[in-house]
């Protein structure tokens, strides 16, 4: 299975190429948005159940509002 990692860096090897600006911009959104679920991720590891349960899903509706944009 390939990791969220491996896909950042996939993206940021592509966007050395050269290539037009939408491409690049839709790669850096893509590259964005990955990012931002890795941490909302990361931080729910170290929370209790409940809790992270609850603001997980608040964060994840957050992203997804910033990322309709």
């Amino acid at each position: 299975m390939i990791t969220s990692r491996q896909v950042m860096k996939i993206i940021k090897d592509e966007l050395k190429k050269d290539l037009d600006e939408s491409a690049q911009s839709a790669l850096r959104r893509v590259k964005d948005k990955i990012e931002i679920l890795e941490e909302i991720e990361y931080v729910n590891m170290y929370k209790q159940p409940v809790q992270a349960s609850k603001q997980s899903k608040e964060a994840y509706d957050a992203a997804e509002k910033l990322f309709s944009k």
